[in-house]
């Protein structure tokens, strides 16, 4: 064991922090720059996330001691895991400054491209791509923040140097490694876990404007934390499943006729009936347009189209007929 071991939990998990804060990504990965960063910033809240969940606000973390009182057989594999996770990142950001030096060694003082560090602001602003909105998307929500300033180690990192990872492969590792070692500290130590991600998932679909997220980024982020992070993912399909179809800007033009819905609309076991969503829907001349689903039973869904062309849709049971929506012709 190294010398890390002296430090209590909550001063490994802040070790830990100072690390993440720091991370950059070298010019490697400008093709799927934002996608990977996705994957980064979901590791990087699913480590905080088990901080904020089990009381940890500072080296002291009265809150935590409280958390961990009838847990004191866990304690030592708490403190060996975040041990780990912290070695693992130290070991990181070695190998990377070892390549770049090697790197820099061996092209006789030209510039080396691939050292380049990405700035994240200016990647992600300048990049349309899906995986660059929804890691915008959760960099810009409210999801941890409030925890993140609570934790007042600005100070700390101020004069520190950022550190990068320049190759894939050890990226993919690391986040492999600490992805797992994430597994047994939850595992371990749980605490409200699963409160604080359903208050993510919250944050994330909905600002605090009340403005909801777009479907595509929301489905991105579902898709790339099912593996980094699947607490979040979870409680986020938790809470969307019960919002039904989300249907988006969609444009008919001439001779148009429509239906977008189910054929047969379910509802599994004990579940909750679930509302479609339609918004900005543009017909086209002769239009037919019917929102919702056939047959089964739906909530009224809430509808905003453009240009003041109305549609409804209503639920219904199997021997009662559908409800359409009629667009005026354009």
């Amino acid at each position: 064991m190294s010398g890390l071991t002296a430090l209590s939990a909550p001063g490994l998990f802040l070790t830990g922090v100072r690390y993440f804060e720091l991370i950059q990504l070298g010019r490697n990965f400008q093709d799927d720059f934002g996608i990977c960063v996705l994957q980064l910033r979901h590791v990087q809240r699913r480590f905080y996330r088990w901080g904020e969940s089990v009381g940890i606000t500072d080296q002291e973390s009265p809150a935590y001691r409280l958390a961990t009182h009838d847990h004191s057989d866990d304690l030592d594999l708490v403190d060996e895991t975040l041990e780990a996770i912290v070695e693992q990142l130290s070991r990181a950001q070695k190998d990377a400054a070892g390549y770049a030096r090697r790197l820099t060694k061996t092209s006789l003082g030209n510039a080396v491209e691939e050292l380049d560090i990405l700035d994240e602001d200016e990647q992600l602003a300048s990049d349309t791509s899906i995986g660059s909105r929804s890691a915008t998307r959760l960099r810009n929500s409210r999801v941890g923040k409030a925890y993140r300033r609570s934790l007042h180690f600005g100070d700390v990192l101020t004069g520190r140097t950022q550190w990068a990872l320049y190759k894939k492969t050890e990226f993919s590792d690391l986040l492999t490694k600490i992805t797992n070692l994430l597994n047994e500290l939850e595992k371990a130590l749980p605490g409200k876990l699963e409160d604080v991600a359903r208050v993510d998932a919250q944050q994330l679909l909905v600002d605090q404007d009340g403005v909801e997220a777009p479907a595509e980024e929301v489905g991105t982020i579902i898709d790339v934390s099912v593996n980094t992070d699947p607490v979040f993912s979870a409680a986020l399909n938790s809470i969307t499943a019960k919002h039904g179809h989300v249907f988006e800007s969609m444009i008919y033009k001439g001779y148009a006729r429509a239906h977008n819905g189910d054929n047969y609309a379910t509802i599994p076991i004990g579940g909750v009936a679930s509302s479609g969503t339609y918004r900005k829907i543009v017909a086209g001349g002769n239009s037919r347009t019917h929102l919702g689903n056939n047959y089964g039973y739906a909530q009224q869904s809430s509808l905003l189209l453009q240009e003041d062309h109305s549609a409804r849709n209503s639920g219904s049971e199997d021997s009662i007929p559908p409800a359409e929506g009629l667009a005026e012709d354009l």
